[in-house]
């Protein structure tokens, strides 16, 4: 490692102890190694008896009860939920705040990790074991009733999806909750019929569908890494603009100033509280600081809206079980006393305890100290003169974007300096493998001229170290490792159907043929179970690895047979679909390119 580099992160890391001895956190690193892949969960995909469609899953009804409280009335079509899942899809859909006796519609996304289904409910989920997350939404309606004792009727419609569909199931929340709330659960029945009617879902493409009379519109992006691309239309439909679709960044409207730190806490995948005064409020704050940090993912639990009778509670605020990343919002002001970490307070609360209350007001409450000191003065004069929210939402997020690809560029670079050259490539050595990623290396990369920031004051390496142990860059390596990987597979497949086999095999003895064969064969079954490809193709590449024994004696051809029966086998596997949050370089000699 460059001396200079070892010298200045020994003096960043010091001086960033001392100007956080106050928060009592130990920022003492852990020895960097490459991520190694995940355990994978079986999940089923299924809630039993539902839709089964990746659009939805089924439809809830809650109320609520003076005795029972809230409880789940009905799912459409019928399904059994398990006990924890029941509770908290009722306490999720309905507000943790007191409301006036107004009458009142809110939406609002929230989800939960999956406990099982009518299948499973008997069997015990340890929190070790990975678990599946489903992702809700709700309509709540609250209007005057003389016939409930309460004098007021409160219920929500919830439709429950396992992908992270948040805009697109509001605006389905409120086409079929707005209708259910006039005529009854009839609206439910039709509306899972013209979901049963709905194109099978895809990443990558744009749908157009009918949902109870009304066409709506979505595209899907290729991965979920960042949130979906979805047709905004409120004008179309009607959709009054408080209810559904609430400006993005209109949500930090006063507390502009501390958008670049909560972007660093995103990005580096620290713990956050985010108080509203609704549910609506907290679950769009949520999803459009996860938008922030596009096209990185935010990898730890996260709620847009989160109840003190969650089931997670208990876990969540147990230090020694607690996620290291987690991103949660509230509106009950009793989080503040157990929360610990950074928090973001978007309306001012009061909160009586006993005879004392504490008054919060509109700020972002944190102990860490922002480490890349970006100039924003510009961005922060353009958006105290913009009236237009939907130009506001635009400049900021496109303005986040374009940061967020600056700190990943050295990143994208150095992965793409790991992946060998084409020159590098032979069929006649072992499959091509990606260069290991070292920490000292990447940062020994680092040069000024690739900074996102300007000033002395940024701490740019001792930002890196940070996001290097955060699961945000996890996940992203992982993902780029694989993408490399399968690159590299398609170069080699590339390079044997260019390769010249009597170059290769001339004057060579049957031993040696034979073991080439044999290599051959086992690579070409390992690259063609990560790359996808043409039958056209894979009939190409299976005759070229029988052309090898060709080169064989005549009285040796035999051998083929026995070779054929214990050799792998050359399958047809489904093309796999890998992540991807953009195309990786195709490998230069001469050149390095940056990725993204």
């Amino acid at each position: 490692m460059n001396t200079t580099v070892q010298l200045a992160n020994q003096v960043l890391h010091r001086e960033y102890e001392e100007n956080n001895a106050k928060d009592g956190k130990n920022h003492d690193f852990e020895p960097f190694s490459e991520p190694d892949s995940p355990r994978r969960g079986s999940f089923s995909h299924s809630f039993g008896s539902g839709i089964n469609s990746k659009w939805l899953q089924f439809f809830a009804v809650v109320s609520f009860d003076l005795e029972r409280g809230q409880f789940v009335e009905s799912t459409h079509p019928q399904v059994n939920l398990h006990p924890s899942d029941a509770r908290n899809i009722a306490f999720n859909s309905f507000p943790d705040v007191n409301l006036s006796n107004r009458k009142q519609d809110l939406i609002w996304s929230f989800q939960h990790e999956f406990e099982g289904n009518s299948h499973e409910i008997s069997t015990k989920s340890t929190s070790e074991e990975p678990k599946e997350v489903y992702y809700a939404t709700c309509m709540f309606r609250q209007e005057k009733d003389e016939s409930n004792q309460r004098g007021f009727l409160q219920k929500s419609i919830v439709l429950v999806s396992l992908e992270p569909l948040n805009s697109f199931h509001q605006l389905i929340a409120f086409i079929v909750g707005t209708q259910f709330f006039q005529l009854g659960e009839i609206v439910l029945e039709k509306a899972i019929e013209d979901v049963l009617n709905w194109p099978q879902f895809q990443h990558g493409k744009s749908f157009e569908m009918k949902l109870l009379g009304e066409s709506i519109q979505i595209e899907v992006p290729h991965t979920f890494l960042s949130l979906p691309t979805e047709i905004d239309q409120k004008r179309q439909l009607n959709i009054p603009k408080e209810l559904v679709f609430n400006p993005q960044m209109n949500t930090f409207r006063g507390i502009y100033k501390e958008m670049w730190s909560l972007w660093e806490l995103m990005l580096l995948g620290e713990p956050l509280l985010v108080f509203g005064a609704s549910p609506t409020e907290t679950s769009d704050a949520v999803l459009t600081l996860l938008n922030l940090i596009s096209p990185v993912s935010y990898i730890g639990k996260v709620h847009p809206f989160f109840t003190v009778q969650d089931t997670s509670m208990e876990k969540y605020f147990n230090p020694k079980h607690a996620p290291k990343s987690m991103i949660l919002g509230v509106t009950n002001p009793h989080f503040d006393s157990l929360w610990n970490h950074s928090k973001l307070i978007l309306s001012p609360l009061i909160h009586s305890k006993g005879n004392r209350k504490n008054s919060f007001k509109k700020e972002l409450v944190s102990n860490h100290k922002s480490l890349l000191k970006i100039d924003n003065k510009s961005i922060l004069s353009m958006i105290s003169k913009e009236n237009s929210v939907e130009k506001l939402d635009e400049m900021l997020i496109q303005h986040f974007r374009a940061l967020t690809n600056s700190v990943m560029a050295p990143l994208e670079r150095y992965m793409a300096s790991l992946i060998p050259t084409n020159r590098m490539i032979s069929i006649v050595l072992n499959l091509p493998q990606l260069g290991e990623f070292k920490e000292d290396d990447f940062l020994s990369s680092l040069s000024s001229k690739s900074s996102v920031h300007k000033g002395k004051s940024s701490d740019e390496m001792l930002f890196y170290r940070m996001f290097l142990r955060s699961e945000n860059f996890k996940m992203w390596f992982r993902i780029r490792r694989s993408q490399a990987r399968t690159k590299l597979m398609a170069l080699w497949l590339a390079a044997l159907e260019n390769s010249n086999l009597s170059w290769h095999l001339k004057d060579k003895s049957e031993v040696l043929i034979i073991d080439f064969y044999l290599k051959i064969k086992e690579n070409v079954c390992r690259a063609l179970s990560r790359v996808s490809y043409s039958a056209e193709q894979r009939e190409r590449i299976e005759g070229i690895v029988g052309q090898i024994l060709t080169f064989l004696p005549e009285d040796v051809m035999r051998v083929n047979d026995h070779l054929e029966m214990s050799s792998p086998q050359i399958h047809s596997p489904p093309s796999p679909v890998t992540p991807s949050l953009s195309p990786l370089p195709t490998p230069n000699p001469s050149k390095i390119l940056v990725a993204g």
